[in-house]
C-alpha cells in the first residue's frame, strides 16, 4: 500500500515531467509554430535541384560511394564547386533507411525548421538579458523578444523554399550549426567544454554549408562588443576557455580552406556559370555594380512583404542591365543608408546587441549579395541565415520599445498570422510538381529556368507535345542563353528531329563554345550519319554541321 506522499508524488510526476519552463516557452511555441505551418509539405515530392541531389546522384544510392562526398562537389559538375558533405551524408542515410518515402525527408526538413526557429527564439532571449544583466534571471523583456523573434521567424513565408525542398536542408543545418555555437558563446560562465561544443557546432556549420565559414567573424564581432559590468569578476579560467575556443576555430578554419584548396580549388572562372541563372555574369560597367541595389532591395521587398513568391528569378527577371524605372534599386538604395543610420546610432547609443545584429546582417548578406559573383542573381532561400538576425533585431527592438505588451501582442498576432497564411498557401503548391511549375510558368515568363522546370514536368507526365511548344517559346523567348537551346536540342535528338537539333546545338556552341555544347553536336552529326548510311538512296542529303575544332572541356 503506498502511503500518502509517496500518492502525491506520483500525482505530480507527470505534470512535472511536461511542463515546460516559462523561459522555454517562447522556444517550444516557435518551434511548434513551424511544425504544424509545414506539416502539409509531408504530401510533397522531389522540386527542381531535389532530383539531382536525392534522386539522381548515384552516390546516393550507394554505401560504398558514400566516401566521395568527402573530396567531390555537392553538384558533380557544379562550376562554383559547391562542397556540402554532411547535407549529402543525411540525404543518402535516409535513402539507406526508408527509401524513396518523399514524406519522410520533408519531416526531417520540418524538424529543422523547427529546431532554428527554437534557437532564434532562444538567441534573441539570451541577447536581451546580456545587454540588460549578464548575470541576472531572465527578465520580461527578454521573453518578450524571445516571443516576437522566433514566431516571426517559424512563420516568414520567405523560408518557405528552404522547408519544401530537400537541399534545403543545406541552408537550416547550417544555421542551426551557426545559431548553436552563438548560444554557448552567451551562456556565462563560458567554459573549455562549451568550447569544445561551439567547434562542433562551427562543424556542423561549415561541413553543411559554406556560409557556416562566418562564424568566427560573427564571433569576433560579439566579443568586441559585448557588454561588460564593471563589478563583473575576470576569471582566469574563463579566459582561458576563450583562448581554447579561438585555437580550435583558427585551426580547423586553416585545415578546412587547405583540404578545400586541394581538392576544390577556391579559384574557379566566372564566365563558366549558367547566365540563364546568374545574368550578372554578362553585366558590365556601372550595371554589374548598381544592380547589386536592386538584388538588395529585392530581399528586403521580401522580408518586408512576401506576397509574390517564385523558384528562380534569373534570366531576364531581374536582366544583365539597371532599369532606372525599377523601384527595388531604390529600394535598394535607402536599406544602405538605413543600415549605415543604424549603425552609427546603435554605436553611439551603445547598443551592444542592435550593433552586432547589424554587423551580422551585413556579414551573412554580404556572401550571397553577388559582390563575388555566386551560381544564381537571386534566391530566397539564400537569405535563411540573414533572416535570423532581422527577426532577433525585431525581437529586441518589440523588448525596447513596446512596454505594453497587449498592444504589442496584437500586432504581432496579426504579423504573424498574415505570414502563416502565405506561408501555407505558397508550401501547398510544391506539393503538385506540375502545377506548381505550371503556375511559375504563367507568373515569371522571363525565367528561363523555370520554362526548362516546366518542360521537364511535362516530360515526367508523358506530356511530349505540350514540352515541345515550352521548350519552343523558350528558344524564342531567350535566344542567346545557352543552357535553353543545349536542353532544348537534347530533346528534338531524343524525338529524332535531328534538323532541328542540329540547329540548337549549333546555335548554342556559337554562343558559348564549351564541352557540353560540342558533344552535344557531335551527337546530332553521329545520329544524321546514321541515319543516312541506312536511308534508301534517293533519299535527300542530310543536313550538316559546320566543322569547328573541338574545344577542350572546363
Amino acid at each position: 500500500m503506498l502511503t500518502q506522499g509517496e500518492t502525491t508524488m506520483q500525482a505530480s510526476w507527470p505534470a512535472r515531467r511536461w511542463n515546460i519552463p516559462a523561459t522555454a516557452r517562447a522556444e517550444w511555441a516557435a518551434a511548434l509554430l513551424a511544425v504544424a505551418l509545414y506539416a502539409l509539405t509531408l504530401g510533397g515530392t522531389f522540386i527542381y535541384d531535389d532530383v539531382f541531389i536525392a534522386d539522381d546522384d548515384p552516390r546516393v544510392h550507394d554505401v560504398h560511394q558514400w566516401g566521395r562526398y568527402f573530396h567531390e562537389g555537392y553538384f558533380a559538375d557544379s562550376v562554383d564547386r559547391l562542397w556540402r558533405p554532411l547535407t549529402s551524408l543525411s540525404i543518402a542515410g535516409e535513402w539507406q533507411i526508408h527509401g524513396r518515402a518523399y514524406w519522410a525527408f520533408h519531416l526531417v526538413n520540418v524538424l529543422l525548421h523547427a529546431t532554428a526557429a527554437g534557437m532564434v527564439a532562444r538567441l534573441a532571449r539570451r541577447l536581451v538579458q546580456v545587454q540588460q544583466q549578464p548575470l541576472g534571471p531572465p527578465s520580461a523583456a527578454s521573453t518578450r523578444a524571445a516571443w516576437v523573434a522566433g514566431l516571426l521567424f517559424a512563420a516568414h513565408p520567405v523560408h518557405v523554399e528552404v522547408v519544401a525542398m530537400i537541399v534545403g536542408r543545406a541552408e537550416s543545418l547550417a544555421t542551426i550549426g551557426v545559431l548553436g555555437a552563438l548560444i554557448t558563446v552567451l551562456r556565462r560562465p563560458f567554459t573549455t567544454a562549451r568550447a569544445f561544443a561551439v567547434f562542433a557546432w562551427f562543424c556542423l556549420a561549415i561541413f553543411s554549408k559554406e556560409h557556416g565559414l562566418l562564424l568566427p567573424a560573427m564571433l569576433w564581432a560579439w566579443f568586441k562588443l559585448r557588454p561588460r559590468e564593471a563589478s563583473e569578476p575576470e576569471h582566469r579560467q574563463e579566459r582561458n576557455a576563450l583562448q581554447w575556443c579561438a585555437a580550435l576555430l583558427t585551426l580547423s578554419l586553416a585545415i578546412y580552406i587547405t583540404y578545400r584548396q586541394w581538392i576544390l580549388p577556391w579559384n574557379w572562372n566566372p564566365e563558366w556559370l549558367n547566365s540563364a541563372m546568374n545574368p550578372l555574369i554578362k553585366s558590365h560597367g556601372p550595371d554589374r555594380w548598381l544592380l547589386l541595389f536592386s538584388l538588395l532591395g529585392r530581399y528586403v521587398a521580401l522580408l518586408v512583404m512576401p506576397l509574390r513568391l517564385s523558384l528562380d528569378y534569373g534570366a531576364s527577371v531581374i536582366g544583365r542591365t539597371l532599369r532606372w524605372n525599377d523601384p527595388y534599386f531604390y529600394l535598394g538604395v535607402a536599406t544602405v543608408i538605413a543600415w549605415l543610420i543604424a549603425v552609427v546610432w546603435a554605436w553611439r547609443r551603445r547598443q551592444p546587441v542592435a550593433t552586432w545584429c547589424l554587423l551580422c546582417l551585413a556579414i551573412s548578406y554580404g556572401l550571397v549579395s553577388n559582390i563575388v559573383l555566386i551560381g544564381t542573381i537571386f534566391n530566397e532561400r539564400l537569405i535563411y541565415l540573414a533572416s535570423v538576425f532581422v527577426c532577433v533585431l525585431i525581437g529586441w527592438a518589440a523588448a525596447r520599445w513596446l512596454p505594453r505588451w497587449r498592444a504589442g501582442l496584437v500586432l504581432l498576432l496579426i504579423i504573424v498570422g498574415l505570414y502563416s497564411w502565405r506561408t501555407i498557401t505558397y508550401a501547398a503548391a510544391f506539393n503538385d510538381q506540375e502545377r506548381f511549375m505550371r503556375n511559375a510558368y504563367v507568373q515569371q515568363p522571363d525565367s528561363a529556368m523555370i520554362a526548362l522546370l516546366y518542360a521537364y514536368a511535362l516530360g515526367e507526365d508523358g506530356r511530349m507535345d505540350e514540352k515541345a511548344r515550352v521548350l519552343d517559346a523558350a528558344c524564342e523567348r531567350f535566344p542567346d542563353e545557352w543552357d535553353v537551346l543545349r536542353r532544348a536540342g537534347l530533346f528534338e535528338l531524343e524525338r529524332g528531329n535531328l534538323q532541328k537539333a542540329s540547329d540548337r546545338a549549333n546555335r548554342a556552341f556559337f554562343i558559348w563554345d564549351a564541352y557540353p555544347m560540342a558533344n552535344l553536336r557531335m551527337r546530332v552529326a553521329a545520329a544524321m550519319q546514321a541515319r543516312a548510311a541506312t536511308a534508301p538512296a534517293t533519299t535527300a542529303p542530310a543536313a550538316t554541321i559546320p566543322s569547328s575544332p573541338a574545344p577542350t572541356p572546363p
